[in-house]
């Protein structure tokens, strides 16, 4: 980087020597300004950027001494070399006091100034450099405490970073959790220091300065700072990232727009959400906010009743048939993170509850993943949520397995027990299919193998028992135990009465009545 340099001297030819005769570009210096004497350099160095004042002891109006006064007080950051004559020794000697860098003596020795002028410009750029770095650290710890909501935490030298702007952006990448599931923590640390240097180095190449953090394991958030310039535009981000030639598999989302840091912490948020918004097999490089879907996609209700059927039909086989297929089903309909989370969600709690119903005891849920927990940034592609959701479903399986060591014969002593409840109602084999998550032809088939009886016969044998009872044990009409048991109709019950019993109810209640007394 140049220093601006100034030559201060009362006579015209020295003040042309010193800035014609030594090449200054070769060393980094430019000669900025002249003046001829401290009061004309005074006035200069209010509109000026000046880093070295080279300046004579002996001038008129203001001398050499007093320039270098003013400058210790109201441009301490300005270094003074001052040329002196040897009867003005002691001057300069007394200079050296007050601030001023070094002294050479006349007539000047350009070698000497050359080798004097460096070694002023390394301090500079030291100190520049210092500066720099001390500015950029203030301004991470700034960005770190909104980032995280920590403004009231913040130390009080980061106060007036608050309100730089910056344009933010996330950038992660795909597949994390595959990409780097092999590897142990230092190779780690090294893909995500490589990943934020190339970031850095393909954005200074574009010419724009930029912090970064890591502000999730997969998450980097970088600010394009306006050291350089104005601050880019939300679109002119966008854009710059598509130029960007980056390595495969990262995604960025740049802001819309530009904001102060202390508003960062908002904008970041919205970032995070917009995230969880975008298709999980998006193959775009940079992902444009969008307006956030008023309805949520779902899994269509065929797909998850055949769910429930296979997995209290103890299918594994077609468990995760279905499963494969309810996944292709969210890839295909392009569902985001956020719709993915939510169906695999409502499903597991919907296969617990049916669990519960069914054995009635809770189902061990402390072993499966809280989805309300998962996070964007590690899972987010189907696959990573597949497979968490597959080692729920087994852990449930083996649940319902170690609980009866016939599954068949286990649904149906669930459906008996409703069953028995409910039979005096209208009851079908749907109802109690549906109890039971499993299709009514399944019901029906399997309820015949294990009690060798149709469905229908099943619950006519239970209601003519009951009905013997009532006409044994009770006065009332046969109309109304016909009723009672289960039967809207009197003929009908007649009819199946005499079909079970071999005569009427009346003829029954008689004998019944004979044989006791």
């Amino acid at each position: 980087m140049t220093c601006n340099l100034m030559i201060v001297d009362d006579e015209q030819m020295i003040r042309q020597g010193l800035a014609t005769t030594i090449p200054w570009n070769d060393y980094g210096i430019e000669v900025a300004a002249s003046a001829v004497d401290g009061i004309d350099a005074r006035q200069q160095l209010n509109k000026l950027s000046i880093d070295i004042v080279l300046t004579d002891i002996r001038m008129p109006n203001m001398d050499g001494l007093a320039l270098a006064s003013h400058l210790a007080e109201y441009h301490p950051h300005i270094k003074v070399i001052m040329v002196s004559g040897y009867d003005d020794f002691s001057y300069a000697q007394q200079a050296v006091k007050i601030g001023v860098e070094d002294y050479l003596l006349k007539p000047v020795d350009i070698d000497d100034l050359i080798v004097l002028i460096q070694k002023v410009a390394r301090e500079i750029e030291n100190t520049r450099s210092d500066q720099k770095h001390l500015q950029k650290t203030y301004l991470e710890n700034a960005i770190y405490h909104q980032v995280w909501g920590l403004p009231l935490q913040s130390p009080q030298e980061l106060h007036a970073y608050h309100q730089v702007p910056v344009l933010p952006f996330v950038s992660m990448v795909k597949h994390y959790k595959d990409v780097t599931k092999y590897k142990n923590d230092d190779e780690l640390d090294a893909f995500k220091q490589k990943w934020q240097q190339n970031l850095h180095l393909k954005l200074e190449e574009h010419g724009y300065s930029s912090l970064s953090i890591f502000t999730e394991p997969n998450v980097l958030l970088t600010c394009l700072t306006n050291n350089t310039g104005r601050l880019p535009t939300g679109s002119e981000v966008t854009d710059l990232l598509l130029d960007i030639d980056m390595e495969p598999g990262l995604i960025h989302l740049p802001y819309s727009t530009f904001v102060i840091i202390q508003d960062l912490h908002e904008a970041y948020n919205k970032m995070n959400h917009q995230l969880s918004t975008f298709p999980l097999l998006s193959d775009e490089q940079v992902w444009v906010g969008q307006k956030e879907p008023t309805n949520l996609k779902t899994i269509p209700d065929s797909f998850v009743d055949e769910w429930s059927q296979s997995l209290f039909q103890f299918d594994t086989e077609s468990v995760h048939r279905n499963i494969d297929r309810m996944f292709t089903h969210m890839e295909e309909e392009n569902f985001s993170f956020r719709e993915t989370i939510h169906a695999i969600s409502h499903l597991l709690k919907k296969s617990t509850d049916q669990y519960e119903s069914l054995l009635g005891r809770e189902a061990a849920t402390e072993d499966f993943h809280d989805y309300s927990t998962i996070n964007f940034w590690e899972y987010n592609s189907y696959g990573l949520i597949k497979g968490l959701f597959q080692k729920d479903i087994q852990q449930l399986l083996k649940q319902l397995h170690s609980h009866q060591t016939n599954p068949k014969a286990w649904l149906i002593e669930r459906a008996i027990e409703y069953i028995q409840t409910y039979y005096t109602s209208e009851i079908k084999a749907q109802e109690v299919a549906d109890v039971i998550n499993i299709s009514p032809n399944y019901f029906s088939s399997l309820f015949k193998q294990q009690t060798g009886k149709k469905f229908n016969e099943y619950i006519h044998e239970l209601r003519i028992t009951h009905a013997k009872t009532l006409l044994t044990e009770t006065p009332f009409k046969v109309s109304e135990i016909a009723e009672e048991v289960g039967y809207q109709e009197y003929k009908h019950f007649v009819k199946v009465f005499k079909k079970q019993a071999g005569i009427t109810p009346t003829k029954y209640r008689k004998l019944m009545a004979v044989q006791s007394s």
